[in-house]
C-alpha cells in the first residue's frame, strides 16, 4: 500500500462550505450514497456468498481500479493477509485458492503482489465453480488457461 495524507474539514467550516457552494453538498451526499451501497453490497456477499466467490469479486475488481496494467496482465499490490481481511476470510483460505488459480494458469503470485493474467476467465471460473446460473461447459472452458493447455482439475 502507499502512503496516504488524509485531510479533515470541521463541522463549522464544511457547514459555511456548504451555505455557498450547493453542489458541495448534492456530491457530498452522492459520495455518501455511493459508499453505502458498496458497503451493502459488501456485507451480502460476506454473508451469502462462499470465500471463493467474495475473493474472485475482490480480486477482479480491484484489478481494474487499483490495479498496475503490465504486459502479462494486471499487477495487484496486495497480499495474502490483506486479502484475507478484506473478503472476511482466513489467510489459509485464501492462500489455498490463490494457489488453485495459480496452477490453472490465471494469476501469479509473489510476497505482497499478485499478477493478474486473466481476470475475465477467473471470474467466469468461480461463477461456474459456485453454481450461479453458468453451465458446466463454461467452467470446463473456463479452466483453460491463457497457454491453451490444461494444468489442474476443475473445481468441484
Amino acid at each position: 500500500m502507499k502512503n496516504t495524507e488524509v485531510l479533515q474539514w470541521n463541522d463549522s467550516a464544511m457547514a459555511i462550505v456548504a451555505c455557498h457552494h450547493p453542489c458541495v453538498t448534492k456530491n457530498a451526499l452522492k459520495i455518501g450514497l455511493s459508499l453505502t451501497s458498496i458497503a451493502l453490497e459488501r456485507l451480502r456477499l460476506i454473508t451469502t456468498e462462499p470465500a471463493e466467490r467474495r475473493l474472485a469479486v475482490l480480486v477482479t475488481e480491484s484489478a481494474e481500479q487499483i490495479g498496475r496494467r503490465t504486459n502479462q496482465g494486471f499487477e495487484l499490490p496486495l497480499g495474502d493477509q490483506e486479502l484475507a481481511e478484506l473478503v472476511g476470510t482466513s489467510l489459509f483460505t485464501v492462500s489455498r485458492v490463490l494457489q488453485h488459480w495459480e496452477r490453472l494458469g490465471y494469476l501469479t503470485k509473489s510476497r505482497g503482489r499478485i499478477l493478474i493474467h486473466n481476470s475475465s476467465n477467473l471470474a467466469e471460473l468461480v461463477k461456474a465453480s459456485c453454481g450461479l446460473d453458468t453451465p458446466r461447459e463454461v467452467l470446463q472452458d473456463a479452466a483453460i488457461p491463457p497457454n491453451g493447455k490444461r494444468t489442474g482439475t476443475t473445481p468441484q
